[in-house]
């Protein structure tokens, strides 16, 4: 994190990203080109930086999984100094077009004094790539895309975050490098396609394969599909008591 008096700048290792917030007052660009990380404003509340990030691309996703954002989302991050070898850190994701009420998670990062952000780019991995001209421009996902997560209207989640449902059943299926990954469930002698991860997350994190194959017992809480029959998005999967977050 660099600081002087007009921006605060976050350099990230990774794709060597780096995100400018503007922080002398100035009101959000009324007429600015949509990007990745959104049209930036910092103040201070106190001791604690409040960002508020509007105008994104709608292609951009949020958190280690994914969670996918319209065009019309609104990012509110809070970063606090508690002493001097911690930062807590919350984020709040107001997206009415894509979620029915407003997610949030927070974390605390840990000083590392010691550590220097490493150089992202891997040219030696990528040469064959090069070479053959494998490596193409990026374009957004299609609305014929083989994606379970996504439903007709352009590429927007169509999951009732509002009605969470707690469901015990048997694996019968598992697709380990699906678009999402997914199961097929039993529950009271009816099939459920069970979405494990959006589809930045193409593992299943720290859940064993061998855990999750046919005949499995798991318990999940998701969320129903409001497009699909016997579809659910998982936000938490239990295998032999062991419980593991989908967020």
């Amino acid at each position: 994190i660099v600081q002087n008096n007009e921006y605060i700048t976050f350099l990230f290792e990774q794709s060597t990203m780096f995100q400018a917030v503007n922080t002398e007052g100035l009101p959000h660009r009324k007429e600015w080109p949509s990007t990745w990380f959104g049209d930036s404003r910092g103040r201070w509340d106190g001791d604690t930086l409040v960002i508020e990030a509007v105008n994104f691309n709608g292609w951009a996703k949020l958190g280690t999984i994914g969670h996918p954002m319209s065009d019309q989302a609104k990012l509110t991050m809070t970063f606090k100094r508690p002493d001097m070898g911690h930062i807590q850190f919350k984020w709040v994701l107001d997206d009415p077009k894509t979620y029915t009420r407003p997610i949030s998670n927070d974390r605390v990062f840990v000083l590392t004094p010691d550590v220097e952000l490493m150089e992202y780019g891997c040219m030696e991995g990528n040469l064959t790539s090069l070479l053959e001209g494998a490596i193409t421009p990026w374009t957004g996902p299609k609305d014929d895309d083989s994606n379970l997560l996504y439903g007709a209207e352009r590429d927007w989640p169509a999951y009732d975050l509002a009605k969470p449902q707690k469901l015990s059943g048997v694996v019968r299926e598992a697709s380990y490098r699906g678009k999402p990954p997914l199961l097929k469930m039993e529950v009271n002698k009816r099939i459920l396609t069970v979405i494990l991860a959006p589809p930045a997350r193409m593992d299943f994190r720290n859940l064993p394969e061998d855990m999750l194959k046919p005949g499995s017992t798991v318990s999940i809480v998701g969320y129903p599909s409001k497009l699909t029959p016997d579809e659910l998005r998982a936000e938490t999967i239990t295998v032999d008591g062991r419980t593991t977050e989908l967020r």
